[in-house]
Protein backbone atom coordinates (compact mmCIF):
# COMPACT_ATOMS: atom_id res chain seq x y z
CA UNK A 1 0.00 0.00 0.00
CA UNK A 2 1.54 3.50 -1.09
CA UNK A 3 1.18 6.87 1.02
CA UNK A 4 -1.25 8.21 -1.04
CA UNK A 5 -3.42 5.02 -0.40
CA UNK A 6 -2.62 5.07 3.40
CA UNK A 7 -4.22 8.81 3.70
CA UNK A 8 -6.90 7.68 1.71
CA UNK A 9 -7.66 5.07 3.89
CA UNK A 10 -6.79 6.82 7.03
CA UNK A 11 -9.54 9.41 5.86
CA UNK A 12 -11.94 7.40 5.21
CA UNK A 13 -12.00 6.02 8.88
CA UNK A 14 -12.19 9.44 10.46
CA UNK A 15 -14.81 10.43 8.36
CA UNK A 16 -16.55 7.47 9.55
CA UNK A 17 -15.54 8.13 13.44
CA UNK A 18 -16.42 11.98 12.95
CA UNK A 19 -20.31 10.53 11.13
CA UNK A 20 -21.24 8.59 14.67
CA UNK A 21 -19.38 11.35 16.43
CA UNK A 22 -21.11 14.41 14.84
CA UNK A 23 -24.34 12.54 13.56
CA UNK A 24 -23.81 14.21 10.21
CA UNK A 25 -21.02 15.04 7.63
CA UNK A 26 -21.12 17.23 4.83
CA UNK A 27 -18.36 17.32 2.17
CA UNK A 28 -18.09 20.71 -0.40
CA UNK A 29 -15.95 23.01 -2.03
CA UNK A 30 -15.37 26.79 -0.94
CA UNK A 31 -13.79 29.24 0.89
CA UNK A 32 -13.80 27.66 4.10
CA UNK A 33 -11.69 25.47 6.68
CA UNK A 34 -12.93 21.87 7.27
CA UNK A 35 -14.92 21.68 10.64
CA UNK A 36 -18.04 21.78 12.93
CA UNK A 37 -20.72 24.34 12.54
CA UNK A 38 -24.88 23.80 14.04
CA UNK A 39 -27.69 23.14 11.50
CA UNK A 40 -30.84 23.68 13.33
CA UNK A 41 -29.10 22.99 16.71
CA UNK A 42 -27.41 20.04 15.75
CA UNK A 43 -23.43 19.82 14.52
CA UNK A 44 -22.37 19.03 11.72
CA UNK A 45 -18.72 18.31 10.25
CA UNK A 46 -18.37 20.35 7.06
CA UNK A 47 -15.40 18.79 4.94
CA UNK A 48 -13.95 21.21 2.10
CA UNK A 49 -13.02 19.13 -0.72
CA UNK A 50 -10.54 21.80 -1.81
CA UNK A 51 -8.12 21.19 1.37
CA UNK A 52 -5.53 17.89 0.41
CA UNK A 53 -6.33 15.14 2.17
CA UNK A 54 -3.62 15.73 4.72
CA UNK A 55 -5.19 18.92 5.50
CA UNK A 56 -8.40 17.19 6.25
CA UNK A 57 -6.93 13.94 8.02
CA UNK A 58 -5.70 17.00 10.73
CA UNK A 59 -8.92 18.94 10.84
CA UNK A 60 -11.39 16.08 11.04
CA UNK A 61 -8.47 14.66 13.97
CA UNK A 62 -9.13 18.10 15.50
CA UNK A 63 -12.70 18.40 15.17
CA UNK A 64 -12.50 14.50 16.68
CA UNK A 65 -10.23 15.32 19.91
CA UNK A 66 -11.92 18.99 21.04
CA UNK A 67 -15.48 16.94 20.91
CA UNK A 68 -13.63 14.53 23.73
CA UNK A 69 -14.32 11.87 21.70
Amino acid sequence: MNRKQKFQRLYSQLEDVAARLFGEVRRDEGMFQTGVCRLKGKPVLVINNRQSVEERIAAIAFEINKAGA
